[in-house]
């Protein structure tokens, strides 16, 4: 099992299908983890005070570390099962709830106070996206009763004019964390209408394809020639389409057919061997689509000299019959 299906098997994501949904599932997943992980730190560090004869801390702190933990586990065991819309409401709750015991320990500043709440909005444009309109009301409301408690040791007394603005300043906040998230969801539907409608064009293509080679009797030649211009009329921005087949020994792969008039030459002639480094030869053993662009390609292959021009290599693998 790889590295990435092992964090699967912990973090899945087979049931957010859209690439929102799955991203606020990535961070919800995050941030459940690192709940988790700053208890255990907390509870290491415990350890280490009492074994050093340290007293046990108050009520307080023992509480917000249970909370810590209850949310971390129940938000990371929601978004396991498909409800991360709950968890990331937990996880806000959460967020403001430990606000209001830190600030009613003396331990917070209302500067901080005020920070936390700005911190708990961008979170919550993050995890529940245009939803976080209402989260931000419920945080200026809350923000209202955070009590003005002494400053800490080394900061500055908090200043009058924060305390007027502070309202305000959530408010424009939260609106644009709110634009942001609804821009986000705009730019994440155009791409899906686009691979949809990218889809639909493939589709229309076969389906062409099949027309034309029912209506005309011609020859495996002109069906392989009159494929890649077909694909090429669909999808006018490729460069050059070429198509190649193994050879009966599967040694070899061969170019049977090209859009390029200055390729046409090599056709039939122009071999790669199967499993070589070159794209063709990769997906010949891999079996599976490969992207190879020049600026991010990770691993080595050998460009083709037939395509010394290409910035970007796509090659799919056809598979008929068994």
């Amino acid at each position: 099992m790889t590295m990435s299906q092992r964090l699967l098997s912990f973090f899945p994501l087979t049931a957010y299908a859209e690439p929102l949904a799955r991203r606020r599932a990535i961070g919800t997943y995050l941030i459940s983890v690192a709940m988790c992980l700053g208890v255990l730190l907390g509870a290491l560090n415990l350890l280490l005070q009492l074994l050093s004869g340290g007293a046990l801390p108050d009520w307080l702190t023992l509480l917000r570390g249970a909370l810590l933990a209850g949310v971390g586990v129940a938000a990371y065991s929601l978004t396991r099962r498909a409800q991360q819309a709950a968890a990331a409401l937990l996880v806000l709750l959460a967020a403001v709830t430990l606000l209001f015991l830190l600030s009613f320990s003396n331990e917070i500043s209302l500067m901080l106070g005020f920070g936390g709440m700005l911190v708990s909005i961008s979170l919550g444009a993050l995890l529940i996206g245009e939803q976080t309109v209402p989260y931000t009301l419920i945080a200026a409301a809350l923000y209202l009763f955070l009590e003005p408690s002494p400053p800490i040791e080394g900061m500055a007394e908090t200043s009058p004019a924060l305390l007027t603005l502070g309202l305000p300043l959530l408010l424009v906040h939260g609106g644009i964390n709110y634009a942001m998230a609804r821009n986000l969801r705009l730019v994440a539907r155009q791409v899906t209408a686009n691979v949809e409608e990218r889809n639909v064009r493939l589709a229309k293509a076969s389906a062409d394809l099949v027309q034309r080679i029912l209506g005309v009797r011609l020859t495996l030649d002109r069906v392989l020639q009159e494929t890649v211009h077909l694909v090429q009329e669909h999808f006018s921005d490729c460069h050059e389409v070429q198509l190649f087949l193994v050879d009966k020994d599967r040694r070899n792969v061969t170019l049977v057919a090209t859009t390029h008039q200055a390729n046409l030459g090599n056709v039939g002639s122009q071999q790669v061997g199967v499993g070589s480094l070159s794209v063709i030869g990769r997906v010949t053993i891999s079996g599976e689509s490969i992207l190879a662009r020049e600026e991010s390609e990770v691993q080595p292959y050998r460009r083709s000299a037939f395509l010394s021009g290409t910035k970007a290599q796509l090659a799919i693998p056809l598979r008929v019959g068994g």
